[in-house]
């Protein structure tokens, strides 16, 4: 048993444990849209299959390609945490704005969806890092409980949008990824209280 000035802290786990709670929020909203995104830009758009998998690996490209321009903006303007907020927040706003399931929203949504990617990712990691601290041991550990919250959101995400395009509908679908962004978001503006 350790002695009692080298036990850690809960309140030391906090931050990370709502860092990883944000991320399998995020997960479960992307998860929720990715293994539907196809046959949503068929139903709802009438746009063919093979220009549906087009947009959806543009998007995933441009999802990861613009973390490099929105990393530097938020090492260089923003900071990890205003960047990781606003990024879950515009995630929110895409989410809510395919909620709404309006033809002219869908170009916009996609838009706004790459945006909050690209700040959210990178800036995730670098929060996570940082709560981490220095040790080598702990960082390692800290991304393991990271990639399992991603997991955990992914499943249940997928389950989720199953559900809800089945019984309810894609408005549901999207709604529901948009309430799953806005409890990241919130929980980072709670953390940085």
């Amino acid at each position: 048993m350790l002695p009692s000035d080298h036990r850690p802290s809960v309140r030391r786990f906090l931050p990370l444990i709502m860092l990883w709670t944000v991320q399998g929020c995020e997960r479960f909203a992307f998860a929720a849209m990715l293994p539907l995104f196809l046959l949503y830009a068929q139903d709802r758009h009438a746009i063919a299959a093979p220009t549906a998998l087009l947009v959806l690996a543009i998007f995933q490209a441009l999802s990861y390609l613009s973390g490099l321009p929105a990393g530097w903006l938020a090492d260089r303007r923003l900071g990890a945490w205003a960047a990781t907020a606003l990024g879950a927040a515009l995630l929110a706003c895409g989410y809510g704005a395919l909620a709404l399931d309006q033809a002219m929203l869908w170009w916009p949504a996609l838009a706004v969806m790459v945006v909050g990617h690209s700040l959210f990712k990178p800036s995730l990691h670098v929060l996570i890092g940082s709560a981490a601290g220095s040790d080598e041991g702990a960082q390692e550990r800290a991304f393991l409980w990271h990639y399992l919250a991603a997991n955990l959101g992914y499943a249940v995400g997928a389950r989720f949008g199953e559900w809800a395009r089945a019984a309810r509908g894609w408005s549901v679908l999207f709604g529901g990824a948009a309430i799953a962004s806005l409890l990241g978001a919130g929980l980072l503006l709670l953390g940085k209280q």
